[in-house]
């Protein structure tokens, strides 16, 4: 379990560089200089789905085509099929992360002291697992489990 919180924060690392880079580029070839110019809000909007997509896209697609994020592989472990110890194919990826969302998005509903019990619940839901694979509730619905590289 340390080693899917240790991918979870080179996750958030690797996704905060990819963004100032995004950000960087857009703004180095979009704003215009000089005496009145700067930042129009089509940019900033443009900017910010570009962010948007990027963050909703990276999880399932890294998952989906290298079997982990790049924290899951730069600490060793990927996702699985339960069934067949085989890679998930980019439809359980897409379910497993959608699990993911749907439970930060209730959490986010509830008031504040369940919406946390709840998200603990759910971030430690794996060392509750009877099933013998240690999943967490999203690796259950999509029928996946992390493993060792």
């Amino acid at each position: 379990m340390g080693r899917r919180l240790g991918a979870w924060v080179v996750d958030l690392i690797a996704l905060f560089v990819i963004m100032l880079l995004v950000a960087l580029l857009y703004t180095r070839f979009t704003y215009a200089t000089g005496p009145g110019a700067g930042p129009h809000l089509l940019d900033d909007l443009i900017l910010r789905l570009i962010g948007i997509v990027i963050v909703v896209l990276y999880e399932p697609v890294m998952t989906g085509l290298y079997g982990g994020t790049f924290g899951k592989i730069v600490v060793g472990i990927r996702v699985v099929h339960v069934d067949t110890g085989e890679p998930v194919m980019m439809g359980a990826s897409f379910v497993r992360y959608i699990c993911i969302v749907v439970i930060g998005f209730v959490t986010s509903l509830l008031p504040q002291a369940a919406g946390s019990i709840l998200w603990l619940l759910w971030a430690l839901s794996a060392f509750f697992d009877r099933s013998g694979y240690r999943q967490a509730w999203h690796d259950k619905v999509a029928k996946t489990w992390v493993v060792d590289r």
